[in-house]
């Protein structure tokens, strides 16, 4: 009972709560451990993607159930990248300079995308 009850604390300690747009980047809070931060400097672009890019997606380390998935995926159409999700529908991706791509689940993806582009934190869409 004690290792399950260990398990389950680790496994929720690294969940997924939320992210959060500000000047310096975009930090993905989790429940209980630090945020994960992607500085202002590496981020290249953000954009909204559907759930189908996600298809036979291969969890290479990490966790996922009721608490939502984070960790180390592949997938065909984007490779190797970090997830961390509190839902499967609302997803952006990510792409930075040099530490891959990330993929979460803001929960109104419109929403989180603007207002990281009013910090500037990627290109506008006029401008891709």
């Amino acid at each position: 009972m004690a290792l399950f009850f260990g398990i389950f604390v680790v496994i929720a300690a690294y969940s997924p709560k939320g992210a959060v747009v500000s000047p310096d980047g975009i930090s993905i809070v989790k429940r209980w451990t630090r945020p994960v931060v992607v500085p202002e400097s590496q981020i290249l672009s953000l954009e909204r993607i559907d759930r189908s890019v996600l298809r036979r997606t291969i969890r290479l380390m990490g966790a996922g159930g009721f608490l939502g998935s984070w960790g180390y995926f592949s997938c065909k159409k984007l490779g190797t990248f970090r997830a961390y999700l509190t839902n499967s529908e609302s997803l952006v991706l990510i792409r930075t300079v040099s530490e891959g791509l990330f993929v979460i689940s803001p929960e109104n993806p419109a929403d989180f995308i603007a207002c990281a582009e009013s910090f500037g934190l990627c290109p506008s869409r006029e401008s891709r």
